[in-house]
């Protein structure tokens, strides 16, 4: 998992399985740029989510308490239905948080 920095944009690529493994290290980074003006996490190598990443991106909504802060983008369509089965989407944007999810 790698993070990187671009002004004020803070970015956290994800690897191909965000699984359980992946947990701690997911919440301690997003701790560690929660209070940045942008955060944008990067599916491009994600082929396998289960259960404990999206609870890891409910967590990182959880941190982030600015409205329109979270973009994840590449995110591949097989993993995109499932982020939109648990609502992870809906619920950001129901809260004022723009989730923009790009392919």
């Amino acid at each position: 998992m790698n993070i990187t920095v671009n002004e004020n944009t803070q970015s956290i690529v994800l690897p191909e399985h965000f699984d359980y493994t992946l947990l701690k290290q997911f919440l301690d980074s997003a701790s560690k740029i929660k209070d940045s003006e942008s955060v944008v996490v990067d599916f491009s190598h994600v082929a396998y989510i289960d259960s404990s990443g999206i609870s890891a991106l409910f967590r990182l909504w959880e941190m982030v308490e600015r409205p329109g802060c979270i973009r994840l983008v590449n995110v591949r369509p097989e993993i995109q239905e499932l982020l939109d089965l648990t609502g992870y989407a809906r619920l950001i944007v129901g809260n004022g948080m723009a989730a923009q999810v790009l392919p």
